[in-house]
């Protein structure tokens, strides 16, 4: 048998290979860039009222493109001389490939006013999209938040999102709180976009960067390259986050989205910076209402988790403040408050929410006026001149956990529980977690939900 003459660098590089990429799961691209626009998705990154921020990404063949617009007409045939403007066009290598990310903001927009646009080049161009802008009035509106994604996003996730808007289409925009995907990888972010496709196009989407948006390396670390190319926010926030502390104005309403993940004591170290700039920022406030959104929660509905940093630095702040709503996620469980304020009706609600089908053990607490594991959930709010109402949903639609924060001019607040009691708390083990348990830990945690039972009907 002629033997063979295989160089010893060749074996010692194939069995790295073989060794490194054990378990490891292997990067074939799902979702190559083309000529043709995709992952089309509306943002603000300047006011709300006579502005949109369009981004949406091509091959890299496709060095220019522009965004067409104008006020949506009943018939196609009426769409003549349509506004455009060039956008601003950035190429982006992501771990399976390279593509050109395009944005660009459309600009004298009229208030409370219905828009069509596409974006593309020559005979490359997207479908006509509709939106509708910010009213310049404080008119009643409406928005959606949903808590973490992460897990089997297009397969479980896109029946949240897509009832979500089916249920309720006359929302304004969405809010993510984090962990959208589950690496900033390409192809989780191709099937993020596929779950919403041309809602996210049609709605304006605001984020909150999670943990997994980060890169789980401890060499390289830092914020996945690839968000400040999807995502074109304001970039009004502390000198070195402005991809991911921003804050908006819509209407009476001031939205200031955190990162929680970037307030470590690790490569970024911004936490005291975020703290004062959102003193600042609030201080500043011009609304009648303020919204925060974060990704991790300083009162965990898990055990053992409490981020108590954030709750030394931030909570003093939400109060000074009288901040309103305070949007979490990374708990994987549902969970919220009343006030926590040793004020009497001062200071935010805490909600903490998941969307996707990964599902965390909760730890039953009594600051939380209702609680829920194994449960996707949405959740719909409701803004007036005078209050808000908080609805959240289950997947299929039905009613979990709704209150209403009423407050006056003066900044006294009231709130009125609207739970529905007749349906019972959902605080069952996750699929795994009772055989992980050992009889004891079992009895414990049936213990603790059934007090949390009785300790609720007694106060109702």
């Amino acid at each position: 048998m002629k033997k063979l003459n295989i160089p010893l660098l060749v074996i010692i590089a194939v069995c790295a290979y073989f060794i490194g990429n054990s378990g490891k799961e292997i990067k074939i691209e799902k979702y190559p860039p083309g000529v043709n626009p995709e992952r089309i998705i509306l943002t603000w990154n300047e006011e709300t009222q006579n502005t949109q921020t369009v981004t949406w990404r091509t091959d890299t063949t496709v060095a220019q493109s522009k965004v067409q617009w104008l006020k949506a007409v009943e018939v196609a045939q009426d769409i003549e001389n349509p506004f455009e403007v060039e956008a601003i066009t950035e190429t982006f290598k992501s771990d399976v490939n390279s593509a050109n990310y395009h944005h660009a903001t459309m600009t004298g927009l009229q208030p409370d006013t219905e828009y069509m646009y596409r974006v593309g080049f020559e005979d490359h161009w997207s479908e006509w999209f509709q939106f509708k802008t910010c009213n310049s009035e404080e008119k009643d509106f409406s928005f959606l938040y949903f808590g973490d994604l992460q897990n089997g996003i297009k397969s479980q996730c896109s029946r949240v999102i897509r009832n979500a808007y089916s249920n309720f289409p006359e929302s304004s925009f969405l809010l993510f709180a984090g962990d959208l995907v589950n690496n900033p990888q390409d192809n989780y972010w191709g099937e993020w976009f596929e779950t919403g496709d041309w809602i996210y196009a049609s709605k304006p989407v605001m984020a909150a960067a999670g943990n997994h948006e980060y890169i789980r390396h401890q060499l390289i670390g830092g914020l996945g390259p690839q968000w400040k190319y999807q995502f074109s926010f304001p970039k009004n926030g502390p000198e070195g986050l402005e991809a991911s502390v921003y804050y908006f104005d819509y209407q009476d309403v001031r939205f200031v989205v955190l990162d929680s993940e970037g307030m470590s004591d690790g490569l970024l170290g911004s936490y005291k910076k975020q703290r004062d700039w959102l003193d600042k920022i609030l201080s500043e406030n011009p609304n009648k209402w303020s919204v925060v959104m974060l990704h991790h929660p300083f009162l965990s509905n898990r055990a053992d988790e409490d981020n108590t940093k954030l709750e030394e630095l931030y909570k003093p702040v939400y109060e000074k403040y009288n901040v309103d709503l305070v949007l979490q996620g990374h708990d994987h469980t549902y969970g919220r408050t009343g006030f926590l304020s040793k004020s009497a009706n001062k200071g935010p609600v805490y909600i903490i929410s998941v969307a996707g089908p990964k599902m965390y053990t909760p730890e039953p607490k009594d600051e939380m006026k209702r609680m829920a594991s194994c449960t996707q959930l949405y959740q719909k709010i409701e803004v007036d001149e005078n209050s808000i109402l908080f609805s959240s949903y289950t997947v299929n639609g039905n009613l979990y956990d709704q209150f209403k924060l009423n407050k006056d001019d003066s900044g006294n607040k009231e709130l009125v529980e609207l739970i529905p009691y007749r349906k019972q708390e959902r605080l069952g083990l996750p699929k795994g977690k009772r055989k992980k348990m050992t009889e004891d830990e079992f009895m414990v945690y049936q213990n603790k939900v059934a007090q949390r039972m009785i300790d609720l009907q007694a106060k109702n």
